[in-house]
């Protein structure tokens, strides 16, 4: 089963930012519309991660959410632990520690059958996947068609999967308990797209409900609404490889 969610957004500002600015540097209705379009993309990078029905039920349930219902449903395959200890894989401890981290990326790799189309972690799981490739020389650095560069790590690109609307909070932390308490691990997950795999869908584009004057005759309001939804009909369509401490000095 899956479905589409109402996900939408409301934007209020003075009318009179509607009157025409002649030369002014800048449009003060395009500036707000710009600024409520880049909240609204933070708030659906999150949910591509973290959302969860069962919280907020309007969202959809992403890739953390996802995973765990596999796991409570019996399929674990593609919940990868760095290491079988309680506590986590510390990567600036020592070499064998690199080697037995990038071994753990290759069995998440794996788990999709070698189909990896994108990595996402923590800013610190980013940084300390840079340095474990270079160390072992396997670090590829390539660029977009936006020329801006993209790390891979055996052909995958690896990204870091940002922040939260306050810029501050990490979508894909890097204080996940490895089991000790400790508070010093981060997680990657690996995510094949295609309609099998990790795939949007949407009823309709967005498109504005409401367009006007409210009562008080000042405040303009325009309200978008957008149904959109997440599916992945493959259980192995994302990895996710956990208990990994990114502790490079």
């Amino acid at each position: 089963n899956e479905g589409t969610y109402i996900y939408g957004d409301q934007l209020d500002i003075d009318r009179a930012h509607f009157r025409g600015r002649g030369d002014a540097d800048l449009d003060p209705w395009a500036e707000n519309l710009a600024l409520e379009a880049e909240r609204f993309r933070y708030r659906w990078n999150d949910d591509f991660i973290n959302g969860n029905r069962g919280t907020t039920p309007d969202a959809i349930n992403g890739l953390k959410k996802r995973l765990d219902d596999l796991v409570a449903g019996g399929f674990s395959d593609t919940k990868i632990a760095a290491s079988s200890a309680t506590s986590g894989l510390e990567l600036g401890t020592s070499d064998a520690n690199r080697h037995a981290f990038l071994d753990k990326f290759e069995e998440a790799k794996f788990e999709l059958r070698g189909m990896v189309d994108l990595v996402l972690t923590s800013q610190a799981g980013y940084l300390a996947m840079g340095r474990v490739a270079r160390r072992s020389g396997l670090l590829d650095i390539t660029k977009d068609v936006f020329d801006r560069e993209v790390t891979n790590y055996a052909g995958i690109p690896v990204g870091w999967a940002g922040t939260k609307g306050d810029q501050t909070t990490e979508i894909i932390l890097n204080t996940e308990d490895p089991g000790d308490g400790g508070n010093d691990a981060t997680s990657f997950y690996f995510v094949r797209f295609g309609p099998r795999y990790v795939h949007g869908i949407q009823l309709m584009a967005p498109e504005k409900s409401f367009d006007g004057i409210l009562n008080d005759g000042v405040t303009h309001r325009v309200v978008w609404e957008w149904e959109v939804g997440l599916t992945s009909f493959d259980k192995r369509s994302f990895a996710r490889l956990h208990k990994v401490v990114p502790n490079f000095a």
